[in-house]
């Protein structure tokens, strides 16, 4: 059973994530900010991260949870659409702008746990 932590800053976001994809299966933790994160030290198997933290910048939240071994693969799921952080974000990741919607985002998880 794959093992997926959220960062979502928006709380109603996050919970309906996190819901949708445990319905999928899939185990899930959810933090709002960086520093929510750093409560958790398991294995994951991918990490669904908001770009703008109210405490950090979740690309860079993103790299350093890889490094350290905590997230194998990232996918962005962001309100964000200014080129720059996009192209931060897939250097990095997986990219899918939330006007894409939940079906993109699955996807996009389920093409990353299958490599």
């Amino acid at each position: 059973m794959a093992r997926i932590l959220i960062i979502e800053d928006e709380p109603a976001v996050g919970r309906a994530l996190s819901r949708l994809l445990q319905r999928e299966g899939y185990v899930c933790d959810l933090a709002r900010t960086h520093a929510d994160s750093l409560s958790f030290t398991g294995n994951y198997d991918c990490g669904v991260f908001d770009i703008e933290l109210p405490d950090s910048d979740g690309v860079e939240l993103a790299t350093k949870l890889r490094s350290r071994g905590i997230v194998k693969s990232v996918v962005f799921f962001s309100g964000l659409s200014d080129g720059k952080s996009e192209a931060r974000a897939r250097e990095c990741g997986v990219y899918v702008h939330k006007s894409e919607g939940i079906a993109r985002l699955r996807f996009a998880i389920a093409a990353l746990l299958d490599e």
